[in-house]
């Protein structure tokens, strides 16, 4: 557990009650937070017709130093139809045309300077579900205009040269969708070893 009193060192902090710090710091992700080591990110909307998915990935780029702890992931579904979402662990799609996220932030912006992350989120949409092979280990249907969050608290931890995929496409396999993907994550430094590349 971590220690409150260092916690009140914090600005944010400095005037919140006692149960209030001691509840937040049995939070992995909130003692991360304020040492500058917690972030947030979202992708742009992503779309899908039929026979059709999309994905949003957390990356851990080579010589990143660091290891990714997945928080949570947020599936943010738009559509009039249900769609299904899978997480999947060190996949990322062969030939994807992928960009780069450019919303994502420490979760603390009260540090400075700004920290930024060692992880990327990319994304890629329209692509054809036949050139996937993804093994997904989680997955989840989201209704239409809902989204799901999936907290995870760091138990799926990805190293250098590893990825948190989350793949999304319509139930059905058929109807139009689109969705927006999120993941808050922190990382933990670490002596790099032997590394593939991305």
């Amino acid at each position: 557990m971590c220690n409150c009193n260092s916690l009140r060192s914090n600005p944010i902090l400095f005037n919140a009650p006692n149960n209030l710090i001691e509840t937040q710091a049995n939070s992995p992700a909130f003692v991360k937070s304020v040492t500058g080591k917690c972030f947030a990110g979202l992708s742009p909307d992503l779309t899908a017709s039929a026979n059709q998915t999309c994905f949003a990935a957390l990356i851990n780029p080579r010589s990143s130093c660091v290891n990714c702890f997945l928080n949570e992931f947020t599936v943010c579904n738009l559509s009039s139809t249900p769609c299904v979402a899978n997480l999947c662990l060190n996949s990322i799609p062969n030939n994807a045309c992928v960009n780069l996220a450019t919303n994502v932030s420490p979760t603390d912006t009260s540090i400075r300077p700004r920290i930024c992350p060692r992880c990327k989120l990319i994304s890629a949409d329209k692509l054809n579900t036949s050139n996937l092979n993804n093994k997904n280990i989680l997955q989840l249907v989201i209704p239409p205009f809902s989204s799901i969050t999936k907290e995870v608290e760091g138990v799926f931890i990805c190293p250098s040269c590893g990825s948190f995929l989350v793949q999304v496409q319509s139930l059905d396999g058929l109807s139009p969708i689109t969705c927006n993907v999120s993941f808050i994550w922190w990382e933990e430094r670490f002596i790099i070893t032997n590394c593939c590349s991305f």
